[in-house]
């Protein structure tokens, strides 16, 4: 927030299954997402996680303080198939979900540091996957739409990603694997341009 960050795309989450937000962290989240972009907010985008479980259910011992925090975008990850991935956690705080790897689909393909230091040996990868790829697609294609509109509030710009998202997997309004739907560039960029003044 204070380096100037519009976004903040967060691949990672607790390791532990059950994991609740310090007060700390969580007024921490709060304050970018209300504060930040000079009282807009910063968007903040977090992974939901790959343990194919709910990310809310303190009862069979699974919180993931992070992604169910209130002000967050908390993304899925489908596959190419607009199947769930099946590592995928799921829950009703998810937002949105983004085509990622997952069995049935195609794998993403991203640039990689040269040599033994990355993923492969070469300058690109097909092994990134999991909700840590999902997460950064819903990060750019939020900046995508403050770049179509900068004065939208973090709190406008996660509502246009989840009214503009494609409904998958046959479901036709919010679930528990997708949120509201698999995101829609497109239709993101052009509501977002829909709302200027």
């Amino acid at each position: 927030m204070q380096s100037g960050a519009d976004i903040i795309s967060n691949s990672w989450g607790a390791a532990a299954d059950f994991f609740p937000l310090s007060t700390r962290q969580w007024d921490a989240i709060y304050r970018c997402t209300t504060e930040g972009r000079d009282g807009k907010g910063c968007v903040v985008v977090f992974a939901a996680g790959n343990s194919n479980h709910n990310i809310n259910a303190p009862s069979k011992g699974t919180l993931d303080g992070f992604a169910t925090h209130p002000r967050v975008i908390a993304v899925a990850a489908s596959t190419s198939m607009d199947e769930r991935s099946h590592y995928s956690n799921y829950g009703l705080e998810i937002s949105v979900t983004a085509p990622s790897s997952g069995k049935g689909g195609m794998g993403i393909l991203t640039a990689d540091v040269e040599g033994k230091p990355g993923y492969s040996p070469t300058d690109y990868t097909y092994d990134f996957g999991g909700t840590s790829s999902a997460c950064p697609l819903v990060a750019g294609i939020a900046g995508l739409v403050l770049s179509a509109n900068p004065e939208l509030t973090a709190l406008e710009v996660r509502d246009i990603l989840e009214k503009t998202a494609r409904k998958i997997g046959g479901e036709t309004g919010f679930s528990y694997e997708f949120g509201h739907g698999c995101i829609n560039a497109k239709a993101a960029v052009e509501k977002a341009l829909e709302m200027r003044k």
